[in-house]
Order: structure tokens, then C-alpha cells, then sequence
């Protein structure tokens, strides 16, 4: 089965290099910011006479201080007479009413009720404001529109584990070729091969460079690959070499198609050489490296007429000792694209996000190599081009790639749950690495419900307590706005970011590189 879906802005950079634009993005020093950030609440398209014009904080903000006070503007001047204890009720969604205080705010419009926590609100947990239907304008006009938002007040911060500003550093050498959708991949050798990408708009390249610990600089090597790709999967196998599979290419000038062809990078000679093709095109699919040494590819996209995408729910697998591919005859529970897929617990992959069809998380089982749905609670939202990593104890973290930059979280049983604890901006299309056994650092990204704004800040998710793990904001920045650039351990156990996305489509792509020091 497959699914034909729009091209939409999230899932594609080459529609993403279209329509960002330079007023969206770079140089506009634009901030998502959560906690207590007044914010417009999204009145209705018809607006009813009497309406709730602005909350403090705003609709799904994050990070909200427990002693925060909430203000709820309207568009006129409200009748005092109808606001008492009842007009603003706080609850947390673990169902405890929250004290608090009300009263319109005097002087002025007369248009903002104030609610004050008489004790701290619940860290950690998503709380729900409604105001009462019973409140009037002075002019006697009931309320209409939506009465209620929801927020997240701040985790505590665990003294002393928080990554610092320190940690990231700006690597010596940059890329010499800028590139975005490229791939990263550590050799065992100790150098990190950089494999293709969009060079610029959506011109694709087929150029490699490797990058050595040692020196902090890149080297283009002189082989070229066999084709050009971008968005494709980058896997060592067991023996060194790294197979690259499918991805995006420039067939003629401003037309991109995708490739169904496949090739091998040989660090002893340092050249490309071509093995047989998968069955399908795919591009923004995942693979993984079985037990067995054979790969696992999985899902992914090809263009299905002008302006339309196929997302596949099937999956191939690449014997190295043949160099060929063999259609699995067991389908994927639904179609995934810019899907993450990591080792997961009891020798599972889990398959986080990339659907638009029922919005739920998948597994792999390796030894039966059938695919399941996860449960019971797996139902969740489309998230494309989510981070997705996997903690020591085999835990998962699907993080993002949704308007909210929500999280969840994958147990070693195999079931998912909301932390929660959502990032402090909205984040698709960044890299997430675990930095420690029970920390995993999600970097960069673009911010879909700020105007597309790259992201330079990064959040921290630290594994435990009862919602499985909760998410801090960190001091980590890297210098520029950072989003489908490219992330690999390095053989010290550091960590390289290099390229990304150019805020202005018509200029090439990134060449930065960072180094991060994982203390």
C-alpha cells in the first residue's frame, strides 16, 4: 500500500528553499519564546461580538514558571459584575485543581481578568485554563470564541547536568562544499565521510569530503560518487564500506527526480563504486545496519505526478556479500517518510514519525523481521522530520517535527508515552545524538509555528521519572541558524554538526562546522 500526499512544505527542502524566503528566515532576529510570553490567541475567523483577544502565557507555550500569573485579555472591557473566583480555573492534566486568586485588572480598558497561584502550579505538566462562559462585556455580551489554552510549566532543573554554553566550539576547517540533506557517517578509520546534499536551491552535487578529528579540517576527495544525491541513507556495514541508497537528484536543470540506484564508498581506495538498485525509488526513507550485517531500508518517497508525492510503506534489504537488494515481503503498519529509525530495546528498531495517515510509531522486530504498530498509547500526531535517538537503557525519543515540538517517549517495553515535557520551541529537521547514556541533545531545526525561523538554540532530554523523560532548555548556540544539516560521533566521542540549510535559496548552502565536547 501507499499514500499520494501534496508536497508539503515541511517534508521537501526543495519546497522549503521556495518558500522560506528571505522574509521568513535569516537576519530577521526572530525568537520562539515560551514561559510566560504574551502571545495572540488565535480568535475565530468570524468573530463573535465578545471574544478572548490575548493570554499570558499564550496557547501552548512551554517552560511556564509555577508561580506564573496568568492575564486573559478580551476585546472589550468586561463587566465586573459576572467575573468572580470561578471566571479563570486552572488544572493540571493529571486532573489537580490549581488555587488561585481573580480579579479583573482595574484602571485602563477594564479588559484583562489576572489569576494568581496562591501556592506553586505542578511542575512539569501540562495545565488547562478555561474561563467561564458565564463572564460578560459591560455591554452584556456573552462570551464566544474558544475559552480555553493549555501550557507547560518548567521541570526543575537538575543542578550541574545541563550542558554549557562551552561545550560547543566552531571546528578549525569548514566544508568545501555547502550543503544541506548531505549525510555524515564516521568510518572506522576515524574520518567522517560527508556524502552529497543540496549545494544550492535545488541543485544537487556528487561530491564527498572527509574530516579528520585530528586537525579539525576537511578534505574533498578526489573521486567522485557515482550519482548525485541528496536526502539519501548513509550506512557502514560490518566490513567499512558505506552504502548510500536513493535520495533526491537533478535530472535536467530545476527538475529533481529520485534515484532507485545505490552505491558503495571504499575507505581503502577512497572511490565510489556502483551495486545493484532497489526496487523502488526512495528518497527521506531510513536503513539501519541487521544483527546479520544485511541492511534494512525502509519507506521513504518518490514523485507521483507534478507537485505530488508517493510515500511507500514497504521496505528493502541489501545483502553486502551480493551487493543486491531483495524486496521484504512484509509491509510497514503505514507509509513513512523523513522518518527516524534507531536501534531500540530487545533487539527492536523503532520507527518514529513520518506519517500523515494515522499518526502512529512503529517497530521492527530483527529476529522475525515483521513489523508492529506500537501500543497501546502509539496514537499521536504527523510529525515530519522528527529527532529521533535512542538513550543506553534502549529507551526512545521522537522529538518534534510537529507545530508544538512536542516529545515522546519510547519504553524498553515497547510503549509510548507523552512526557509531556515539551521542547522549548517547535523543532523539525534537526539533529538529535545522544550526548550521555540518559541525555540526548536535539540541535537546530526549523520552527514551523514561527514563520519558519532556523533554530540555533538547542534542548537537552534527560531520561527518567514517571513520564519516561523530561526536556530543559540549554545555553548550547551554535553561531547561525542550523536545520537538515548533518551530525556524527567523532572517534573521541564528540560530536561534529556541519552544513545545513541557507536561509536565502538563491545563495549556497552552509559550510559551518561545530565541534561538541561531550564532557
Amino acid at each position: 500500500m501507499t499514500a499520494s500526499r501534496i508536497l508539503p512544505l515541511p517534508s521537501h527542502p526543495l519546497v522549503l528553499l521556495v518558500l522560506l524566503g528571505l522574509a521568513a528566515c535569516g537576519g530577521l532576529g526572530l525568537t520562539a519564546c515560551g514561559g510566560g510570553g504574551g502571545g495572540a490567541f488565535e480568535p475565530p475567523v468570524e468573530l463573535p461580538p465578545f471574544y478572548v483577544d490575548r493570554t499570558t502565557p499564550f496557547d501552548t507555550s512551554v517552560n511556564v514558571s509555577v508561580t506564573q500569573t496568568i492575564l486573559v485579555r478580551f476585546n472589550k472591557a468586561v463587566d465586573p459584575a459576572t467575573v468572580d473566583r470561578a471566571t479563570i480555573d486552572v488544572m493540571s492534566v493529571a486532573g489537580a485543581p490549581m488555587a488561585g486568586t481573580v480579579s479583573l485588572v482595574a484602571g485602563g480598558a477594564n479588559d484583562t481578568v489576572r489569576w494568581i497561584p496562591v501556592h506553586d502550579m505542578a511542575a512539569g505538566q501540562q495545565h488547562e485554563v478555561t474561563i467561564a462562559a458565564s463572564l460578560r462585556s459591560v455591554d452584556g455580551e456573552e462570551l464566544g470564541g474558544s475559552n480555553t489554552f493549555r501550557f507547560f510549566t518548567a521541570f526543575p532543573v537538575p543542578p550541574g547536568v545541563i550542558p554549557t554554553a562551552g561545550q560547543l566550539r566552531i571546528s578549525l576547517g569548514k566544508l568545501n562544499v555547502g550543503r544541506q540533506g548531505h549525510r555524515a557517517t564516521l568510518l572506522n578509520d576515524g574520518r567522517v565521510l560527508i556524502t552529497g546534499g543540496f549545494s544550492i536551491g535545488g541543485s544537487t552535487t556528487d561530491t564527498a569530503e572527509v574530516y579528520a578529528e585530528a586537525t579539525q579540517q576537511f578534505t574533498q576527495l578526489g573521486a567522485s560518487m557515482v550519482a548525485e544525491r541528496a536526502s539519501h541513507t548513509a550506512t557502514r556495514l560490518l566490513d567499512g564500506r558505506v552504502l548510500l541508497t536513493g535520495g533526491w537528484f537533478e535530472g535536467s536543470p530545476g527538475i529533481n527526480n529520485v534515484h532507485a540506484s545505490a552505491e558503495v564508498f571504499n575507505p581503502a581506495t577512497n572511490a565510489f563504486t556502483a551495486v545493484g538498485s532497489m526496487a523502488k525509488q526512495r528518497a527521506d526513507h531510513a536503513a539501519l545496519v541487521l544483527p546479520d550485517g544485511r541492511v534494512l531500508v525502509t519507506g521513504g518517497s518518490r514523485p507521483n505526478g507534478p507537485g505530488f508525492l508517493e510515500d511507500l510503506d514497504d521496505a528493502e534489504v541489501f545483502d553486502p556479500l551480493t551487493n543486491t537488494f531483495s524486496t521484504l515481503p512484509n509491509l510497514m503498519s503505514h507509509t513513512r517518510a523523513t522518518h527516524g529509525m534507531v536501534p531500540g530495546p530487545l533487539g527492536t528498531f523503532v520507527l518514529g514519525g513520518g506519517s500523515d495517515v494515522d499518526f502512529g510509531h512503529g517497530r521492527f522486530n530483527t529476529t522475525t523481521m515483521l513489523f508492529e504498530d506500537l501500543g497501546p498509547a502509539a496514537s499521536d500526531r504527523a510529525r515530519f522530520g522528527a529527532g529521533v535517538a535512542s538513550f543506553g537503557s534502549g529507551g526512545v525519543v521522537i522529538a518534534g517535527g510537529d507545530n508544538q515540538g512536542t516529545v515522546v517517549y519510547v519504553t524498553t517495553g515497547g510503549f509510548v508515552l507523552n512526557t509531556g515535557s515539551a521542547m522549548t520551541v517547535a523543532r523539525s529537521y534537526a539533529t538529535a545524538v545522544r550526548i550521555k547514556d540518559d541525555q540526548i541533545l536535539v540541535a537546530g531545526g526549523i520552527d514551523f509555528s514561527n514563520g519558519g525561523f532556523i533554530e540555533s538554540s538547542c534542548d537537552v532530554i534527560i531520561e527518567g521519572g514517571v513520564n519516561g523523560s523530561n526536556t530543559f532548555a540549554t545555553p548550547v548556540r551554535f553561531t547561525t541558524g542550523m536545520a537538515f544539516h548533518a551530525a556524527s560521533p567523532l572517534p573521541s566521542g564528540d560530536i561534529l554538526f556541519c552544513g545545513g540549510l541557507n536561509e536565502d535559496g538563491s545563495l549556497p548552502n552552509k559550510t559551518d562546522a561545530f565541534l561538541f565536547d561531550v564532557q
